[in-house]
């Protein structure tokens, strides 16, 4: 039976399921889990038609992990139709990226395996920018603090 959603997870539900296809789509155009593509529409669809925001949330993030696995042009192409259709640098869940890392700064410490993974990737983007070395010594440190 499907979950009863209210309006404003509703309409995160919607712009999941879309972005999810349309990362779906991309794959199967560039050959990348070309095979799988079917079968996690299907998941997809079957997460929205039983109001599984949770699950589509997940997914969603596994599908921007692999995202990440793309080459440097082909992932540049994606987010830039992904900004095009959705706004720029928003992540899965609808916060923006930056807010969530200064969020994960002023607590002084990661608590989820999600915010863990965001860090992570976050710092090996800014690791190698000397202007940033202080950020790099905070978010270390909260990552650090994960246990």
């Amino acid at each position: 039976m499907p979950k009863k959603l209210t309006g404003p997870h509703r309409a995160e539900l919607a712009r999941l399921r879309d972005r999810c296809l349309l990362v779906l789509d991309f794959f199967a155009q560039r050959g990348g889990l070309a095979d799988d593509v079917p079968r996690l529409r299907a998941i997809v669809e079957k997460a929205v038609a039983q109001g599984n925001l949770g699950g589509l949330r997940a997914l969603g993030g596994d599908l921007r992990e692999w995202m990440r696995a793309l080459p440097e042009r082909e992932l540049n192409e994606l987010e830039q139709t992904l900004a095009t259709r959705f706004g720029p640098e928003v992540e899965w869940d609808g916060l923006k990226r930056e807010e969530k890392i200064r969020a994960i700064i002023t607590r002084g410490k990661v608590t989820t395996e999600t915010e863990y993974r965001l860090v992570s990737d976050y710092l090996d983007e800014i690791a190698d920018d000397p202007s940033r070395a202080q950020e790099v010594i905070q978010l270390t440190s909260a990552l650090t603090s994960y246990a």
